[in-house]
């Protein structure tokens, strides 16, 4: 009853029916403090350590390089800096700026469904886009080569960058529908400026708008009926294949993949147990 006929049972008597309580049930009216919350904590958070795992990785042995040749010769133009990191600005403020739960269930649906499809695809195909060399020049120049040091090629196909401003730019329609037509151009020039920074290589940004297209049709009533911790096993399972492939340290196994088992108990409503995981991962990957 608890398992197969949940779902039915809180339709028929009432309750909510979403089975993760990090993604607010449907509605017009503004979205709770603890669902903003829970998108820095449960979203961004657990994104970005996933993501500097993956960095700290480096590269595997038997990697492939995304960039063509031609765009070797490709200058920095250290002024798209500016649309570059606009991206981080706007999806940060995005929980805050969102006006109901509708939109905020948007936004933490396809965020979670990005991560549990992005990541493991970083950790199981060996593709890499190394940062093009420059010298800075100006202030966003110097601003460019700060950023890089949390960045690396490991984690550039797809763009993530493309991809947080595809999801920020949804919700931005629905917020501000007047705007639409900024809000539509704005990823293609955060593509672009993925290129003319030298962070990307132009195929990484054509598949993050192809992936976008594939995450924006998993709908939400399939996170409602399948747990995201389906999602969440499949990472866990690639990351320790892939490790163990490419020669890593068992500690490193060990500690990422209990820092991913962690994050996807948490997403599964035991976040007790999911913490506890998470923690023992990052304990294990410290270890002398």
């Amino acid at each position: 009853m608890l398992g197969h006929e949940r779902h039915e049972l809180r339709e028929r008597f009432g309750g909510r029916t979403d089975i993760h309580f990090i993604i607010p049930p449907p509605g017009s009216q503004p979205p709770r403090g603890r669902s903003r919350i829970f998108a820095y904590t449960c979203l961004f958070l657990p994104w970005f350590f996933l993501y500097e795992a993956v960095i700290t990785l480096g590269e595997p042995p038997d990697v492939i390089r995304t960039h063509f040749a031609f765009e070797h010769s490709f200058p920095v133009i250290e002024w798209t800096e500016l649309i570059y990191v606009t991206p981080y600005i706007l999806t940060c403020l995005l929980p805050l700026l969102v006006k109901t739960r509708d939109q905020m269930r948007m936004f933490m649906h396809r965020g979670l469904v990005a991560m549990g499809a992005v990541f493991p695809f970083y950790l199981a195909v060996p593709l890499s886009s190394p940062h093009r060399p420059f010298t800075a020049e100006t202030a966003l120049g110097q601003l460019l080569k700060t950023e890089r040091t949390l960045d690396g090629s490991g984690a550039a196909f797809p763009s993530y960058h493309v991809l947080w401003s595809l999801i920020a730019a949804d919700v931005l329609i629905e917020i501000w529908p007047r705007w639409k037509w900024l809000w539509r151009v704005w990823p293609v020039l955060v593509g672009i400026s993925c290129v003319t920074t030298g962070s990307h290589g132009i195929v990484d940004v054509l598949a993050a708008f192809a992936g976008y297209w594939l995450i924006k049709r998993i709908p939400i009533s399939w996170a409602q009926r399948k747990p995201l911790i389906v999602i969440w096993s499949g990472v866990v399972l690639v990351t320790a294949v892939r490790l163990a492939m490419i020669g890593s340290d068992i500690r490193l196994v060990a500690g990422v993949g209990l820092m991913l088992a962690g994050a996807g108990v948490f997403i599964d409503r035991k976040s007790w147990t999911g913490s506890a995981l998470a923690a023992a991962g990052v304990i294990a990957t410290m270890l002398p």
